[in-house]
């Protein structure tokens, strides 16, 4: 008769021990879900601010009479003398990545398409033909176009604007921010670490290789399997998880716990979108948990402790009570037979 009540309360403990375990975790979801939330709200916010300073450098370059006469005549080494320096500058204080000049559009080329004239970020790459959405769109409205947008070099947050010479336009003007560059102010801001990856499927390897090697960096097509890894303000040793972007959820997702040596890291991504409303990016999120994690399993322990005790108590009394009431009672029938 024992054996089955200590058997019960052994699996009632293993119980309470897997549910202790179970608490770890979702406090760990717990924590993932409120990093990710607060980051994709902080980063939209970033994205705001930054839009509104690019969309201010873009009014005065737009009404610069010795950049609007260097785009008038199609010259590229005239853009690049009048407008190196200034790029410099704004890469410095504003944290532009991206000053490029394109043709207005002709009736021989694409509807959605415009070439280029000079990329000051990548001199050399210049004098193509490019279809975006941003770039139609300017072209076909004529006024400030704004939106994050993949293109060859990266991801970029770009503000476009036709150049007019008086009421003709003679070509457009592009400010853009690397989304990358946003990072450190994110992890400034919220004190977690993030990375930023890109979909493969959405990007020609040739050009990203190409747009590598303009700006001097090693090509890491080939690193990770379905994802380009764009930016990375985390630990390096950590191992990023490998969710596309279409596979998260608006809001993002947590996604397990993460180890580096001593410290433990809560996981999660969200999705960024571009203009056009795609997912080819997401943002991951890391969150130093290793605290709470210790406390959680100190607790969990103890808990173990108390329900092995218990278990402990509990046999023990059965074993008293079967004793008494059963072996005692045999004892004095046989006695008495």
């Amino acid at each position: 008769m024992a054996v089955p009540v200590v058997a019960g309360l052994l699996a009632v403990a293993a119980a309470g021990w897997w549910s202790l375990g179970r608490i770890t975790g979702a406090t760990a979801d717990v924590v993932s879900t409120a990093a990710v939330a607060a980051a994709s709200e902080t980063f939209l916010a970033l994205v705001h601010t930054s839009t509104e300073d690019l969309a201010a450098i873009v009014g005065s370059l737009a009404e610069d009479r010795e950049l609007i006469a260097a785009v008038a005549s199609r010259d590229s080494r005239r853009l690049l003398a009048a407008a190196g320096p200034r790029f410099h500058e704004l890469q410095l204080r504003r944290g532009v990545t991206h000053w490029n000049y394109w043709e207005p559009e002709r009736p021989e080329t694409p509807p959605n398409a415009l070439r280029n004239v000079v990329r000051l970020g990548t001199p050399a790459l210049r004098g193509d033909l490019v279809e975006r959405a941003t770039l139609a769109r300017v072209a076909r409205e004529k006024a400030l176009i704004t939106g994050l947008e993949l293109g060859y070099t990266g991801f970029v947050l770009r503000v476009l604007a036709p150049v007019r010479d008086g009421d003709r336009v003679v070509g457009y003007v592009e400010l853009g921010r690397d989304v990358g560059t946003l990072l450190p102010e994110l992890k400034r801001r919220t004190g977690d670490d993030f990375a930023l990856v890109l979909d493969k499927r959405r990007i020609d390897p040739r050009r990203w290789a190409s747009a590598r090697a303009a700006r001097g960096e090693r090509n890491d097509w080939s690193d990770r399997d379905d994802l380009v890894l764009v930016r990375n303000a985390t630990h390096g040793d950590l191992d990023l998880g490998a969710v596309l972007p279409d596979a998260l959820p608006d809001g993002g997702a947590p996604l397990g716990l993460q180890r580096e040596g001593t410290r433990t890291y809560a996981e999660a991504a969200f999705p960024v979108l571009d203009a056009a409303g795609q997912k080819v990016g997401a943002v991951y999120v890391l969150r130093d948990v290793t605290e709470l994690v210790a406390r959680a399993r100190g607790l969990r322990r103890e808990g173990g402790a108390a329900l092995a005790f218990v278990v402990a108590l509990a046999a023990a009394v059965s074993g008293a009570a079967f004793e008494w009431l059963v072996v005692r009672e045999r004892r004095g029938a046989t006695a008495d037979s």
